[in-house]
């Protein structure tokens, strides 16, 4: 009798809480009047800058500095830009920002520049009540994250009572609904892509796509697997490119039809599948160099979608930018009702899907050069995502990654995790 593996890999965090103390309420006003500071007084001392260099690469040169650090000082003084409202935990701020070393650094390559005396003073003062705020919570960045990370964060636990986000508790209502209607339900759904320069005017991308934890009733509807939308401003990715399901990563003899809807693959499990659950499906690699560079295109974004269809308790979606593509990016993320009549959804943003946008903003993380060590909902991440980068031949320190993760997506939705591009003359800083 066939026995499958163990449930995947949901990390043992699903199941319970970890308790730690929480900040004050003092704490927490003053860790937001911290951000506003960093984020005012940096913005004014990156205003100094001329205006080609404005970009992570021209604030590199101007600095003298290493490109990350510049992303990501641009990237937090950016505020609107980079999808951090007031209302996320601080944390996310904080994981994001460089830490104190980084800032001064930013400091002295300023000094050097011949910025403002009074620009640099009343930055270095922002850095000097940071530092302090550190030294409150145990002197290290990391403490201070740990810290304002409220164990209700939507990063963390999905919870009834989050604070972070006023809409939990109805995507969790309708998650509960929509399993038991449908009959089923994946613990994640996890997607992961990558993206490079083909040559000036294309890009090619590779991605997996994965169901993670997937249960199903007896008499329930079919589970349907589809990696629809991976790519932007492209057709659909070449079913006949994918490696369905991708060895090692499912569970051993799991049922699966393949099919292809006007172009999108899509991975049927049978209806009449009686497996025990969890199960684990997870497709791949798909491919596709049919994307414009949005580094040359008269269109400067790049949009990457995820369509939900299943019921699912988190969204990951995983994007990895060759550095070439990065410096320089602002990345946003949006969700819109699916609609069929739009033609080929990944071709359009914000301004041509506002209509259907829903009032709910998921959040970024800046996941950094290379790949991260783990990711909290699956044990196995790190390995599936380095066979990724080696089935598309790539190397991950070449790439910087960005991660939207969603509690209880709702099904029937379009995830967009999309990025603006400055023209190319800004990109070279010839336009000063």
């Amino acid at each position: 009798m066939f026995t499958p593996r163990p449930p995947s890999t949901i990390s043992a965090t699903l199941m319970g809480r970890t308790e730690r103390p929480q900040p004050s309420e003092d704490d927490l006003r003053w860790a937001a009047r911290v951000i506003d500071r960093l984020r005012g007084e940096f913005a004014r001392l990156l205003e100094a800058a001329p205006p080609g260099e404005r970009t992570s690469a021209g604030l590199a040169r101007w600095l003298r500095l290493k490109q990350p650090l510049c992303h990501r000082l641009l990237a937090g003084t950016r505020a609107t830009d980079y999808s951090l409202p007031r209302a996320v935990a601080p944390s996310r701020f904080f994981s994001g920002f460089p830490g104190i070393p980084g800032l001064e650094q930013v400091l002295a390559a300023a000094r050097a520049r011949g910025v403002d005396a009074g620009i640099l003073s009343a930055a270095a003062a922002a850095v000097r009540e940071y530092a302090s705020l550190i030294d409150r919570f145990g002197g290290s960045q990391r403490r201070l994250i740990e810290a304002l990370t409220p164990p209700d964060d939507p990063w963390d636990i999905p919870s009834t009572t989050s604070t972070a986000d006023p809409t939990l508790p109805q995507r969790r209502a309708i998650h509960q609904l929509h399993a038991e209607l449908l009959g089923g339900q994946a613990r994640l759904t996890l997607n992961i892509g990558l993206y490079r320069p083909l040559n000036s005017r294309s890009l090619s991308t590779c991605g997996i796509a994965g169901k993670l934890g997937l249960i199903r009733r007896p008499g329930g509807m079919p589970l349907v697997a589809t990696h629809a939308m991976l790519q932007s401003n492209s057709a659909a990715a070449d079913p006949a490119n994918a490696d369905m399901p991708l060895a090692g990563f499912c569970t051993p003899g799991i049922p699966v039809l393949p099919r292809v809807v006007y172009g999108v693959t899509q991975h049927l499990f049978d209806p009449d599948c009686s497996m025990p659950g969890p199960l684990d499906l997870v497709a791949g690699p798909f491919h596709s160099a049919q994307i414009s560079n949005p580094l040359t295109s008269t269109d400067p974004r790049l949009h990457c979608y995820v369509a939900v269809r299943i019921p699912s308790a988190w969204l990951v979606k995983d994007v990895f930018l060759h550095r070439s593509l990065a410096v320089g990016s602002i990345p946003s993320a949006s969700a819109f009702l699916s609609h069929s009549d739009l033609g080929t959804p990944a071709r359009f943003g914000i301004a041509e899907r506002w209509p259907e946008r829903i009032a709910f903003e998921p959040e970024i993380r800046l996941l950094g050069p290379s790949l991260p060590a783990t990711c909290p909902l699956y044990e196995r991440y790190h390995e599936l995502a380095q066979t990724l980068f080696q089935l598309a031949d790539a190397n991950p320190d070449d790439y910087v990654g960005y991660r939207m993760m969603v509690p209880f997506p709702m099904v029937g939705v379009d995830y967009m995790l999309a990025f603006n591009f400055p023209r190319a003359d800004e990109l070279d800083g010839s336009a000063s």
